[in-house]
């Protein structure tokens, strides 16, 4: 489990605020948050307080009191359920915004509940700071205060929503990711490792990645033999059952701090040894299946990231890559289709090419990655269902747990 100190608390929350929210979302929220309290007020004096013989100021704070309870636990219900089950709120950058909408409700049911035990026991009730003529019976008043006492326990429903983050089935996730690092990928590789280094401390423990790249070469020589061992059509990259005899570096991480630093390390670099982005994918399908034999996997997911030139830069047909009629995609391991392995297959495009790779993967998703938004886009794209914002949970529980302290303190 991530570490969480008062630095990082810190920094979390801050960050929440700096983020400019989705105000489309932002105002639905809040206007629908609005509506639910007063629709409670409403509701709860005329049904459950309607034979009440107390005076209105009873049943108006009595009903403000249980509406706002009940508003807060369905915001809190909210912003659990879209951050242990969706990731809603982290797209959307919604954090700062249920933050706020939470310590405003709770500082109105705590500054209501003070005034109202206060303003009794003086003998001089308000109603929302409004003087409501003449004091009513002293056994109105202290029918309230022994009320309230007694429901301070009810506060405790708006924990219950937490309750959520233990209920949900232990989901793996799989996400095979292949970089093509090839001469032309320069500065689109560096984008795309800053990208997904970037998101990564953001992601659920419960997923696993199959990293592939193309094998750096740093002379001559080497990159030669490299080059030397490519296939050169789609058939002899298909019926390689050794995948080690292929050519692309590929490594298995089943923790994402691994991967984080594998990816700032400097791993993947720019390499001269072509550009065998089917061998890879190759290597990278394969290399799946089997972790997926060891730990069976709800959601599979391949992401490429490509301009789509497959060993194309060989002017020489007989040496050359010669491209197939279809995509790798349609091919098989032990009767198991790459397209049918996988959930969802994507195509992070680095350039508007339409060549190679895009030829024949017509059918696939092809989204845009020529700049390091775009990029960071894709992979927030792809990578949406397994995001989970454990600091924002924090922040919210430590939140109910303060405001549960001053509530009983008020005497």
């Amino acid at each position: 489990m991530k570490e969480i100190n008062i630095r990082n608390f810190y920094s979390t929350l801050t960050g929440y605020f700096k983020v400019q929210p989705d105000w489309d979302i932002t105002l639905y929220i809040s206007l629908l948050n609005v509506v639910i309290v007063v629709i409670l007020i409403i509701a709860i004096s005329k049904i459950f307080f309607r034979n009440e013989k107390k005076s209105l100021f009873v049943v108006k704070q009595l009903s403000i009191y249980f509406s706002l309870v009940i508003s807060i636990t369905l915001l809190i219900f909210f912003s659990v359920f879209y951050t242990v089950y969706e990731s809603y709120i982290y797209i959307h950058n919604l954090q700062s915004v249920l933050i706020l909408l939470c310590i405003f409700q709770i500082i109105i049911l705590i500054s209501i509940w003070n005034k109202t035990i206060k303003q009794i026991r003086s003998n001089n009730p308000l109603f929302l700071g409004l003087k409501l003529g003449p004091n009513k019976l002293h056994d109105d008043n202290l029918y309230l205060v022994r009320y309230f006492n007694n429901k301070k326990m009810f506060f405790i429903v708006i924990l219950i929503p937490f309750l959520l983050i233990f209920l949900k089935p232990g989901e793996k996730y799989l996400y095979s990711i292949v970089f093509d690092n090839s001469g032309s990928m320069d500065v689109q590789n560096t984008n795309a490792l800053k990208a997904l280094s970037e998101i990564i401390d953001n992601l659920k423990d419960n997923s696993s990645f199959v990293i592939s790249s193309i094998p750096f070469c740093s002379g001559e020589n080497d990159c030669i033999k490299i080059i030397m061992n490519i296939k050169k059509n789609m058939k002899s990259i298909t019926a390689v059952n050794d995948t080690g005899s292929l050519v692309s570096n590929t490594v298995v991480f089943n923790n994402k701090s691994e991967l984080k630093n594998y990816l700032l390390s400097n791993e993947i670099e720019i390499t001269s040894a072509s550009s065998p982005i089917y061998e890879c994918m190759w290597d990278n399908f394969s290399k799946s299946l089997e972790l997926n034999v060891e730990s069976t996997f709800d959601k599979k997911r391949l992401i490429v990231l490509t301009d789509g030139m497959d060993n194309l830069y060989d002017p020489n047909p007989e040496h050359g890559f010669k491209m197939p009629g279809n995509c790798i995609t349609g091919y098989s391991i032990n009767n198991i289709r790459m397209d049918d392995f996988y959930n969802r297959i994507t195509f992070i495009r680095y350039f508007n090419s339409n060549q190679g790779v895009f030829n024949t993967c017509k059918d696939l998703e092809i989204i845009d990655g020529e700049s390091l938004a775009a990029i960071k886009s894709g992979f927030n794209n792809e990578l949406r269902d397994i995001y989970f914002d454990r600091e924002f949970l924090i922040i919210l529980f430590l939140l109910i747990i303060i405001s549960f302290i001053i509530f009983y303190s008020i005497k």
